[in-house]
């Protein structure tokens, strides 16, 4: 996971420097640049799950700290890393015919998917909290900016309303957590064994905080409508 994270860090360095006037340019290495990242994701996770048996690949700070970190894949997060940079490159493809500020959306996504890998790559709960919903700021970026309908403003703030009310609820319970076990290490939290009730409330919390946006839009169509509008635009301009 290590070298997939300095892949797509080179990646999104690299396009920094990148002339925003040759868009042609732009689009092109965007598009081997995410290819590679995907590529590289097939290679770092099937054969870091087989060389370390899911175990670390690298920590940081002290075995019970708050901010303790591991870098790991397994049967769980090694899917979700290969969606989230398929789905990358998918949108380098999709979008090829884009035309306003390729340059500022490319590296919006270059972003969101550095946050996703570390988000579903690390041990520790707290940072997972905080790489999961660092992915928001990108996310309302892309469409208050690129967008393709007027109210796009008021679909960007309902998504960031709604994570935010859903990431409070997740944020206490991890406070409540460490709390109890003194540790947000996902490997010595399966040691731990917390009170039933208390449980189903860890599992309503966490559940609560990734089907927030799909709750919400079930009682509340005008959000629902705006995010299905405001997809990414192809030919919008």
């Amino acid at each position: 996971m290590i070298f997939l994270n300095i892949t797509i860090l080179i990646s999104l360095i690299s396009y920094l420097f990148l002339p925003r006037e040759k868009t042609r340019v732009l689009r092109d290495i965007f598009v081997i640049q995410t290819g590679i990242i995907f590529i590289t994701s097939i290679l770092a996770t099937f054969l870091g799950r087989n060389l370390n048996k899911g175990i670390f690949e690298a920590t940081i700070g002290l075995p019970n700290f708050i901010l303790s970190n591991s870098f790991f894949v397994d049967v769980i997060s090694i899917p979700f890393v290969l969606l989230s940079t398929f789905l990358i490159f998918l949108c380098s493809l999709v979008n090829w015919n884009i035309r306003f500020q390729i340059k500022e959306f490319s590296l919006l996504l270059l972003l969101t998917e550095w946050l996703l890998v570390n988000a579903f790559t690390v041990s520790n709960l707290l940072w997972f909290y905080i790489l999961f919903e660092a992915v928001l700021i990108p996310i309302f970026m892309i469409i208050g900016i690129f967008g393709s309908r007027i109210d796009k403003i008021s679909a960007a703030y309902q998504l960031f309303m709604y994570t935010v009310a859903g990431a409070i609820l997740f944020l206490g319970s991890l406070l409540l957590m460490f709390n109890l076990a003194g540790s947000l290490n996902y490997f010595y939290l399966k040691s731990v064994t917390f009170p039933i009730e208390l449980e189903k409330f860890f599992f309503l919390s966490f559940f609560l905080v990734l089907a927030v946006k799909y709750l919400c839009s079930l009682f509340t169509y005008g959000y629902l409508k705006l995010m299905l509008r405001h997809r990414l635009p192809v030919v919008s301009y």
